[in-house]
């Protein structure tokens, strides 16, 4: 079967490969670069195909980022590292522009 998108056909073939790459861990970035497709495209087809995602900053527990940014015992790089998530993330929340 061949889906179109934004006016580019994509088959199984394209969703199997993109699927083991990501398992094989490459991220969204290398996908896309690779195959050609957005990321938009390349993740609508892994939510698809129920592929666990990676760095998905809803699955990080924001709370608990929120309570070690408020003990003020580690530094932004240190809260992302322990809770596997991005600085970015961390700073985020800790300047408000993501909700907990």
């Amino acid at each position: 079967m061949t889906t179109i998108l934004s006016g580019t056909r994509y088959s199984d073939k394209d969703k199997r490969q993109w699927e083991k790459w990501y398992a094989d861990g490459m991220t969204m970035a290398e996908i896309c670069r690779r195959s050609g497709a957005t990321r938009h495209t390349i993740l609508r087809w892994l939510k698809e195909a129920k592929v666990p995602l990676r760095g998905n900053p809803r699955a990080f527990d924001r709370k608990a980022i929120m309570r070690e940014i408020r003990k003020g015992k580690l530094n932004q790089t240190a809260i992302a590292k322990k809770f596997g998530c991005s600085q970015r993330l961390v700073s985020q929340l800790a300047t408000g522009k993501l909700k907990p």
